[in-house]
This record gives C-alpha cells, sequence and structure tokens, in this order.
C-alpha cells in the first residue's frame, strides 16, 4: 500500500449544486451524478489515469452490472482494451475507509466474473495495487499503478 493524492483532480472537476445538494460531472456517463466522498474519490481517479497515466477515456466503463449467485455486484471502475476484454478493476472507497481485507475480498468477488489480472483499491490517500502472478497463481502487491502502455501490454 502506497500514498496517493488525488487533491489537484478534485479541484478540477465540474460541480454544480441542484436544491440543497452537490453533485459533480462524470466524464465517462456523460451525466451529474450526487457528490458523496466516494464519488470524489472514483472522479478524482479517474481524472488521475487519464492525465498522468494516459489511459483512454473511451475504455472505462463505471458502475457496471455483474451477476454472481443471484447477487448483483457493481464494481466502481472497469478499464478494458481496444478488443473490449476486461484489463483492470478499481474500487473506490471514501477517504475516512480503510483500504483492509474486507476491501480486498469484495474486489476479488469481482474477479470471479472479470478475470483481470490488476486490481486497485484507492481512498484517496492509500491506494493498493494488486497483479496477478502467474508463478505463485495468486496476486502480489505492486508499489505502483500500471500507465496504459504496462496495462496493454500484460
Amino acid at each position: 500500500m502506497f500514498d496517493i493524492n488525488l487533491l489537484k483532480y478534485l479541484k478540477s472537476l465540474k460541480v454544480k449544486k441542484i436544491k440543497q445538494s452537490k453533485y459533480i460531472f462524470d466524464i465517462i456517463r456523460k451525466k451529474y451524478i450526487k457528490l458523496t466522498p466516494e464519488e470524489s474519490v472514483r472522479q478524482s481517479f479517474i481524472q488521475f489515469l487519464i492525465k498522468e497515466k494516459n489511459y483512454k477515456k473511451s475504455l472505462f466503463r463505471v458502475e457496471i452490472q455483474l451477476e454472481i449467485n443471484k447477487k448483483i455486484l457493481r464494481p466502481d471502475i472497469v478499464i478494458y482494451d481496444k478488443f473490449g476484454k476486461a484489463v483492470m478493476v478499481v474500487e473506490c472507497k471514501a477517504p475516512n475507509i480503510n483500504i483492509d481485507s474486507n476491501a480486498i475480498e469484495q474486489i476479488k468477488r469481482y474477479n470471479l466474473i472479470l478475470k483481470v489480472k490488476n486490481l486497485i483499491i484507492v481512498n484517496g490517500l492509500k491506494c493498493i495495487v494488486l497483479k496477478y502472478d502467474n508463478h505463485c497463481n495468486d496476486f502480489i502487491t505492486r508499489n505502483e499503478i500500471p500507465d496504459y502502455s504496462e496495462l496493454m501490454n500484460c
């Protein structure tokens, strides 16, 4: 796990007030979403991936619906390759939520269906990156977020 500061991306996001609530513009879904601490992390992390790691906006999907044992799950962010195959799942937590074994188990449940080699959990302050290692047949922790070109070479 390592530190990450997404504050500079949050400042650049479009926010508007409707009645008594604030909404943030989601550039992937192309609509305003109610601003919650988790949503601010999601939108800031999307900006980080696009601006710092050169990810292509067109390859993001947000809160897609998965079903496992008749239970509906919604991963925060799924990144696809140009052929439409999922390559990374991101789980966003509010800054006050610790990244713990529960969060790791949650993202691994998503991966029962998606079968990606890269998992990220981020709360806006801390980040954990897990990459599947074929040698040990399990996920190992990485110390950095892969850039787009590295991810596509996996």
